[in-house]
C-alpha cells in the first residue's frame, strides 16, 4: 500500500493489488480508532456526531514507520491525531466497487451440488474448528449441509447446535422433538407430503439455521426430504418474470399463525429481500445480489 495523495478533503490509496481507495476527512474523523474517541473491542464510543466539526479538513497522513505500510497516522484540522490500521482501511472501504467484492455472493445450486451435496462427518465438526468452518462456509455458500454420524440419542441436536452459536428458543421450546403420535392432529402427524416452504416466517425473527436431527426414520420407510435453492428460484424469477420478481421485492406478504391459548404470531416481510448493493447497482446499472437465503439446512 501507497498513500497516493491527500489534499484537505480526501485521503487516496493505492493497494498492492493495484486498486484504489478514498477517505473522506469527515469519514475518518468519525471512524477514528483511538482511546480517546472510544474502545472498539468493548463497543464503547465516546465521540458523538454533534461534537464533529462538519468543515473538518485533512492536515497530514502518513506512514507510522518508514518502510512499513501497516498503519497509517492522519492529523486533522481540529488538532486530533488518529491511527489507522491498513487492513482496516481495506476492509471497510466504502467505494461501491469495494462494497460489491464485499458483499455476499450466494453459490446457485448445480446440477453437481443437487446429485452430491456437501456432508460432513458429526465427530469432526464437533471436535476440529477446521471441519466446523468448512460446514459453516459451505451453509454460507449454499444454505445447506448435511452431517452425517450423529448419535441417535436425545440431546444430540442441543450440543451440536451450540456449537454453532446461541440456540434461539420459542413457543417450541430450544428443540422439538417430533414423535409420531396419529393421535394428535398436526402437520408433523400428517402423511401427505409437505410442499416446499421456508419455516416459521410468522416471527418478527425467523430463525437463521434449522437442524435436523433424525433419530429413527419413518417406519415405513416411505417419505422423503426436498430441499430448494432459494436463490436460484429468486434469480430464475427475476430473469423470467422482472415485474414479478420486483413486487415480491417491494410489498409485504404478512405471515401468520395462531396456536392455543390465545398465541397469535405475525410478521410482515417482502417474500424476497434485497440488500443495499440492490440500490448502488440499479444505480449503476450493475446487478445486486439476493440477501436472505431461504435455504433449510438438515
Amino acid at each position: 500500500m501507497k498513500i497516493l495523495s491527500c489534499n484537505d478533503s480526501i485521503l487516496k490509496l493505492e493497494w498492492s493489488d493495484g486498486h484504489s481507495s478514498r477517505y473522506h476527512a469527515i469519514w475518518l474523523r468519525d471512524n477514528c480508532r483511538c482511546e480517546i474517541c472510544g474502545d472498539p473491542a468493548i463497543g464503547r464510543r465516546n465521540l458523538r456526531l454533534t461534537s464533529l466539526d462538519l468543515d473538518v479538513r485533512l492536515v497530514r497522513a502518513e506512514f507510522c514507520e518508514p518502510g512499513s505500510s501497516n498503519s497509517i497516522a492522519v492529523t486533522w484540522s481540529d488538532g486530533h491525531q488518529g491511527l489507522f490500521d491498513s487492513a482496516w482501511l481495506r476492509g471497510n472501504a466504502y467505494h461501491s466497487e469495494h462494497r460489491e467484492k464485499r458483499a455476499y455472493q450466494p453459490e446457485l445450486w448445480s446440477d453437481g451440488f443437487r446429485k452430491d451435496p456437501v456432508s460432513m462427518d458429526f465427530n469432526a465438526v464437533m471436535g476440529q474448528d477446521a471441519s466446523l468452518l468448512d460446514l459453516l462456509h459451505s451453509l454460507k455458500k449454499r444454505g445447506l449441509c448435511f452431517v452425517e454420524g450423529a448419535p441417535a440419542q436425545p440431546g444430540t441436536l442441543e450440543l451440536f447446535a451450540s456449537r454453532i452459536g446461541f440456540i434461539q428458543e420459542n413457543n417450541f421450546g430450544r428443540v422439538q422433538d417430533l414423535v409420531a403420535d396419529r393421535t394428535q392432529r398436526s402437520i408433523a402427524n400428517d402423511v401427505d407430503a409437505l410442499k416446499p416452504h421456508t419455516d416459521e416466517p410468522y416471527r418478527a425473527s425467523p430463525p437463521g439455521i434449522l437442524m435436523f436431527h433424525c433419530i429413527e426414520t419413518d417406519e415405513t420407510g416411505d417419505g422423503a426430504s426436498i430441499f430448494l435453492d432459494g436463490f436460484e428460484a429468486a434469480e430464475s424469477l427475476r430473469n423470467v418474470d422482472p415485474g414479478g420478481f420486483e413486487t415480491l421485492v417491494s410489498h409485504n406478504q404478512a405471515f401468520r399463525r395462531h396456536f392455543e391459548d390465545d398465541v397469535d404470531l405475525i410478521a410482515e416481510f417482502p417474500v424476497i429481500s434485497t440488500d443495499d448493493l440492490a440500490i448502488y447497482a440499479a444505480l449503476e446499472l450493475t446487478t445486486g445480489w439476493l440477501h436472505q437465503p431461504v435455504s433449510n439446512m438438515t
